[in-house]
C-alpha cells in the first residue's frame, strides 16, 4: 500500500491483490458477525470428553 502524492493524507492506492485480501478479511468478519447473531448456541463453550464422561457415569449409579 502506497500514498499517492496528493494533499490528503488519507488517499491510499492499493494492488489488485491486496484489495482482494481486504475483501476475503471483510467477509471473514461479516461472516463472523452474523454467525454470532444468528447463532448463539454456537458461542456456549461445550465441556470436555472427559467431563462429559463423568456426568454420564454419576447418572448412571
Amino acid at each position: 500500500m502506497q500514498a499517492l502524492p496528493n494533499d490528503e493524507s488519507s488517499t491510499y492506492a492499493f494492488s489488485p491483490r491486496e484489495l482482494e485480501r481486504l475483501a476475503i478479511y471483510r467477509a471473514a468478519i461479516n461472516a463472523g458477525f452474523f454467525t454470532d447473531r444468528c447463532e448463539p448456541l454456537a458461542l456456549v463453550p461445550v465441556p470436555h470428553e472427559s467431563v462429559r464422561r463423568e456426568a454420564d457415569l454419576s447418572a448412571a449409579a
